[in-house]
Formats: C-alpha cells, sequence, structure tokens
C-alpha cells in the first residue's frame, strides 16, 4: 500500500486479539492491496488522462487513506499496514479491479462481524468518491462534470462492496407423524341382501 500517515482515532472497545490473525497471509494481502484497486478501478475507467489529472488523483487517494477516521480496530490495523502492494495491483483493469474488490467482500462476511466490514466498505468507498471528484476537477482545477465510465465504475464498486446477509443452509423440514386418531377408519361393508348382518372388518 502507499505511504499513508498514522491515523488518530477513535477506536471503539473490541476484542484485543489482532483482526490480521483472522486471514491467511494471502487474504490479508487482498484486504490491503483494497484501498489501491479502488484506485487502479477509476484510474482504469478514465483511460489516458493527462499526467496533472493523475497527480490529482493520487494526492486524493493519500488524503483520503490517511485521514480517514476509522471506527474498528480492522480498519486501523489496515491502514497501519506498511505492506507493499502486490506485484500488478496498480495496472489492473476495472473487471479485474472489481473481480477482487468482490473477493475481499466476501472475506469481510466470512470472517468479520457487520459493523467491522461496514467500517472497511466505508473506508474503499471513501477513498473511491475521493479520487472520482479529484478526476472531476479537471487538469486545470475547473469543475468537470463526472463521465460516464467513471460514474459506472463508482458504481461497480460499490456493488462488490455491497453487503449481503450469508446464506444459511436451509435443513429439510421434517413432516409430523400422522396421529392414530386421525386415521380414518374403514367404512362397514354393506350387506349383501336387504335385512342382511353387517359384517365388521
Amino acid at each position: 500500500m502507499v505511504k499513508k500517515n498514522e491515523v488518530s482515532c477513535n477506536v471503539r472497545k473490541e476484542n484485543d486479539m489482532a483482526k490480521k490473525d483472522k486471514f491467511s497471509q494471502a487474504e490479508w494481502q487482498l484486504i490491503v492491496d483494497g484501498p489501491d484497486y479502488v484506485l487502479a478501478a477509476l484510474s482504469a475507467a478514465d483511460g489516458d488522462v493527462s499526467i496533472p489529472v493523475k497527480i490529482k488523483e493520487s494526492a486524493a487517494f493519500a488524503k483520503a487513506v490517511g485521514s480517514y477516521t476509522v471506527k474498528s480496530l480492522f480498519v486501523k490495523e489496515v491502514v497501519n499496514d506498511k505492506t507493499k502492494p502486490a506485484p500488478g495491483v496498480q495496472k489492473s483493469s476495472l473487471v479485474q479491479a472489481v473481480a477482487k474488490l468482490e473477493k475481499i467482500n466476501a472475506l469481510l462476511v466470512e470472517k468479520l462481524t457487520q459493523r467491522e466490514g461496514d467500517d472497511y466498505r466505508d473506508f474503499l468507498k471513501e477513498i473511491g468518491s475521493a479520487v472520482a471528484k479529484a478526476a472531476g476537477e479537471g487538469a486545470l482545477g475547473d469543475k468537470v462534470k463526472l463521465s460516464a465510465k467513471e460514474a459506472t465504475a463508482l458504481k461497480d464498486i460499490r456493488e462488490a462492496l455491497k453487503y449481503e446477509t450469508p446464506v444459511e443452509e436451509k435443513k429439510p423440514e421434517k413432516k409430523a407423524p400422522v396421529s392414530q386418531h386421525t386415521r380414518t377408519k374403514p367404512e362397514p361393508v354393506a350387506a349383501a341382501k336387504a335385512g342382511g348382518v353387517v359384517r365388521k372388518p
């Protein structure tokens, strides 16, 4: 991840165990690279832009990361992590970056509480909004309407980070046993002839 300032925040009381320990090394690398995938997605959507615009986007990215007020120990660990991005992250296409964000979101659902996951989701969404806004300022600082491609990329990022309640496996319903009292009794056999004796079954 790019260089970040130490974050001063009011972290809610949580378990002292490092949240990082819940993830494998590869999973944690993916989590830490989340902000970079957001930047990569928007950069890919921009296409070929001027150097001044790229500088504005990078500056907005670094500021959003460094100034975010975290609400969970998990995001604090991510922000303060100094691990470098995995090779190729910054050159990811929009489709590749969004696919990685979807994998990250699945890890959040699987291994964190919804509150912790939502804080990280808000963190990435705020980065995306900041970068998109910087890109919309134009090379000379003049306000330019967000392009359709950038707007779509921002929407794709938010959709990839959408919280979904885990689907629990449904157990087959057990049928209630039929009560002996509810079983229908066989009808008596009619007499073969009128006046005949009815035989009980």
